[in-house]
């Protein structure tokens, strides 16, 4: 990231020189304060998702680092060893058990990116600049009195939030209910390749307690990934009985044997 520090720099010299300049021009100073404190607010966005895009792509060849340690020892767990970091998370108090939480969910967010294809880490990217560039409209529109343009950026960023998690519930009960109508679905056998946690229900400010997990597990079946959701966390290399449609990406993993109409 040292390298983008100098980018820091330009909005803020721009900025100040076009202030000094409309002091004995015609210039409008205005125009100054936007690129001081608009570009400056642009810049930092920018290289926060710089940052976090470079820590997701890691592949922690830092050997001294407590979070390469937390990352190997959930790359090789199984299921015992998720339920023994929820455990850890719900055992501790306060700032422990803040720092385990988002550990465990920024390794599960580190994993989750390195296993998705192209097209997943490409939208994820659009979505996540999508709402970057809605954020800093509004503070833009609305710092020039523009506040059509404002409503219209604040009703845009909280739709795509809204989108998303209605998006994600739906797929959740879709896939986890097991209910199907077998004329529509096909029974086969899948191989876990990845498991990743999708959301859970946290409660508690100052102690964190994670009360329910959702994880997104991805099966190979005929070279194809299939998509599933579960309460329980499944060791790679499983295998499961699913039930997928003909097309789309998204199965059911059968949890009994009985066929439910």
């Amino acid at each position: 990231m040292k390298k983008f520090a100098f980018l820091g720099l330009v909005p803020i010299v721009a900025g100040v020189a076009l202030i000094a300049v409309s002091a004995f021009t015609d210039l409008d100073g205005i125009i100054g304060v936007i690129v001081l404190f608009g570009g400056s607010f642009a810049v930092a966005l920018l290289t926060s998702l710089i940052a976090v895009v470079q820590s997701l792509r890691s592949d922690g060849t830092d050997k001294k680092s407590d979070y390469k340690t937390y990352e190997e020892s959930l790359q090789q767990s199984d299921e015992e060893e998720e339920a023994h970091r929820l455990e850890e998370i719900n055992s501790s108090y306060g700032f422990d058990s803040r720092m385990a939480a988002g550990m465990h969910e920024l390794s599960h967010t580190r994993r989750a990116y390195r296993s998705a294809d192209r097209k997943e880490k490409f939208l994820g990217i659009l979505l996540v600049v999508s709402l970057l560039t809605m954020f800093v409209l509004i503070f833009v529109f609305g710092f020039l009195g523009l506040y059509v343009g404002t409503f219209i950026a604040a009703g845009g960023f909280v739709f795509e939030i809204v989108a998303c998690i209605i998006g994600l519930i739906i797929r959740h009960r879709i896939s986890m209910s097991q209910k199907y109508n077998p004329k529509k679905y096909q029974l086969n056998y899948g191989t876990v390749r990845c498991s990743t946690l999708s959301s859970n229900m946290t409660t508690g400010k100052n102690t964190v307690r994670i009360r329910s997990a959702v994880y997104r597990v991805q099966i190979l079946v005929g070279g194809k990934i299939y998509n599933a959701y579960s309460t329980r966390f499944y060791n790679e290399g499983e295998r499961v009985k699913i039930a997928i449609k003909s097309h789309g990406s998204l199965a059911k993993i059968i949890v009994d044997e009985k066929e439910s109409v």
